[in-house]
């Protein structure tokens, strides 16, 4: 590499530095870690719409689609590496108690998607308090394990009538808005 290429990479590192860009947007991110880093893994958590279910084949999914665009738009990530940890009927609390986070940790991912499971939430009638409960302990151990790493919190994909309540009278859209509070106190 040239002199004069070296220094224009360690210009274009040096303004895409997370510290130097606080409201930075992803995809600046993982382009700042893939000029920077050998691997940038990418680990996607949840539950039905994480691991596929329902669609036609796995490179389909939100989560094939996603990597599949990333890969083909952006050549300039080529070191993203992508672990799905989606788990078909997860709720929240199942994640928790099935260990699921600790093997994303074991991972040391760089960015994390964590699609909420909150529909089987819904399905299992969980409360919201244990709703939000179990959020904030995700939260907080992907936080403290992983400082370094960015979190990205997304609600599962809508369902076709949001109204349904369940035994305890909630219905999907309260437990959309359960985690959304959670998810603003630490933003």
């Amino acid at each position: 590499m040239k002199e004069e290429e070296k220094e224009e990479r360690e210009a274009l590192i040096q303004s895409l530095k997370p510290e130097n860009n606080k409201q930075q947007p992803l995809i600046d991110y993982l382009y700042y870690m893939s000029l920077t880093h050998d691997r940038v893994i990418v680990s996607l958590v949840g539950s039905n719409g994480t691991s596929g279910t329902g669609a036609s084949k796995t490179s389909n999914s939100w989560a094939g689609r996603l990597e599949k665009s990333l890969r083909t738009d952006r050549d300039d990530l080529e070191t993203l590496s992508f672990i799905n940890y989606g788990h078909e009927g997860y709720s929240i609390e199942d994640l928790i108690k099935g260990k699921k986070i600790e093997a994303v940790i074991q991972d040391n991912p760089d960015l994390i998607i964590f699609e909420n499971s909150l529909i089987n939430n819904h399905y299992q009638t969980l409360s919201l308090e244990q709703t939000k409960k179990d959020l904030e302990s995700i939260k907080t151990k992907l936080q403290k394990e992983l400082p370094n790493a960015k979190i990205l919190i997304i609600s599962p994909s809508p369902v076709a009538n949001g109204k349904t309540e369940n035994s305890l009278g909630l219905n999907y859209l309260d437990y959309i808005h359960a985690s959304e509070q959670v998810i603003n106190t630490n933003k």
